[in-house]
């Protein structure tokens, strides 16, 4: 497979399948089933086969042994995608107290998740209070963490 090189054998090879002895004159219909690079880059590829690509067989014409598929392929990345979906707590707590805070995590990707670890992060919410002429109020101003 190759981003950008249409040529046969170009790029980086993905996979492979045995035949066995071909009689002159028969056809042969041959699925290779392959599996995709996990590096490599998203986006569109060209696909191409090479027979005898080690150049074992002596022939009579070596120049016709390859072909690029007409399209490429559209190769996107088969990973998770984790998202926080909801997130509840509680409106007060006690410090050195249990919290239970609930979340509802989901995978959006194709591909499963591994274990992981959901961590939650507090940050402190400062109330400062500004004056006018005729009222007072208070702004919530966040702190860093």
């Amino acid at each position: 497979m190759s981003a950008t090189d249409g040529m046969p054998g170009a790029g980086a090879a993905v996979g492979f399948r045995d035949v066995g002895e071909l009689g002159p004159g028969v056809n042969l219909s041959v699925v290779t089933t392959l599996t995709v690079p996990p590096g490599l880059a998203a986006g569109d590829h060209f696909l191409s086969a090479v027979i005898d690509a080690a150049g074992v067989v002596a022939e009579l014409n070596e120049t016709k042994n390859g072909r690029t598929a007409p399209t490429t392929v559209a190769v996107g990345f088969f990973r998770p995608d984790l998202t926080v979906a909801t997130l509840t707590a509680p409106a007060t707590g006690q410090a050195g107290k249990s919290l239970a805070l609930n979340a509802l995590v989901r995978n959006l990707g194709p591909a499963p998740a591994p274990a992981f670890r959901p961590v939650a992060f507090s940050a402190a919410v400062v109330l400062a209070r500004s004056t006018g002429r005729q009222s007072s109020t208070w702004r919530v101003c966040s702190t860093s963490r």
